[in-house]
């Protein structure tokens, strides 16, 4: 009897502390994934959605675009009439993300008044086949652009991407140069020298830390450990674009290095560059800094 109760004992010791274990593994792996800059306000509930747009009077569209067996979502908001202007801004988000990221954007009576705007959920995120992550900057891209193309023929892009939405938005600019206007890389992450891969992001890979962690962030570490080959792979196609970029950064951001702006400055050899950077940003620029952000994004649309 005594036997059994201390082998019993032994044993709940021990998932006790397999327990502890899991949930530091857990802590550390999110505290390295989510800064403590992360602002508050980065995911919407459907109810504050619901209430931002209802509060500016706008009737936002949900809908979806096949794209090799998968489907792609995004939300478009526009005036009512629709905007005659031919001008698409599209938003790209990061990673993780989903297209609310830009719900401030999205809901902006003045932006309104100028282009008809478009939010994607990347492949693997929100109403794109969640849970299946997509390593592929090409299928990114190319949801994102024939989408936009069969919505929207004879348009013109302004493409706005967040992070990992900027390789995304580079691609689709290099691949549909007739269609895209302007190239906003925010806080991008397109130097692939600059890709190290994290002791954090090799334990997500573990099936046991996969239990444990939300899909989306599972789905995020899949993208980001592939994200150095995909860049590689584009580098010869940098030349390609030829419409004007602005780029966007901040030198305390800790997730993307500040350096990736000076890939863009060699790299981008055939498009003019507009450079909105400062020494305080940190990684979060559509948040902690969207009125500057809204600012460049209605200079674009008047010129």
């Amino acid at each position: 009897m005594n036997i059994t109760m201390k082998y019993f004992n032994s044993n709940i010791k021990c998932w006790k502390t397999f327990a502890k274990l899991v949930l530091a593994i857990k802590i550390l792996i999110l505290s390295n994934l989510i800064t403590c800059s992360y602002p508050s306000d980065i995911h919407n509930n459907q109810l504050k959605i619901k209430e931002a747009f209802e509060k500016n009077n706008i009737s936002p569209i949900y809908e979806k675009c096949n794209y090799n067996q998968k489907t792609i979502a995004y939300t478009e908001t526009r005036q009512i009439p629709p905007n005659l202007n031919k001008t698409i801004l599209v938003f790209i988000h990061g990673s993780p993300g989903s297209w609310d990221n830009f719900l401030f954007f999205l809901k902006n009576t003045e932006l309104l008044k100028q282009t008809t705007m478009m939010s994607f959920d990347r492949l693997g995120y929100g109403r794109s086949n969640p849970g299946e992550p997509e390593v592929s900057l090409y299928n990114h891209a190319h949801a994102i652009g024939d989408c936009l193309n069969s919505k929207h023929p004879n348009s013109h892009w302004i493409l706005v991407g967040h992070s990992y939405g900027g390789p995304v938005a580079s691609k689709i600019a290099m691949d549909f140069p007739k269609e895209t206007k302007h190239l906003v890389l925010v806080a991008a992450s397109i130097d692939p020298q600059l890709e190290k891969k994290e002791w954090f992001n090799y334990l997500a890979e573990w099936l046991v830390i996969q239990w444990i962690l939300p899909q989306e962030l599972i789905t995020s570490n899949v993208e980001i450990l592939e994200l150095k080959n995909e860049l590689e792979n584009i580098l010869s196609d940098w030349k390609k674009i030829k419409s004007p970029t602005t780029i966007v950064h901040g030198e305390k951001d800790t997730l993307v290095p500040f350096e990736n702006v000076k890939f863009a400055k060699d790299h981008l050899v055939n498009s003019k560059i507009e450079y909105i950077l400062n020494p305080e940003w940190n990684h979060f620029i559509p948040w902690n800094q969207k009125e500057i952000l809204l600012k460049a994004l209605d200079k674009i649309l008047q010129n």
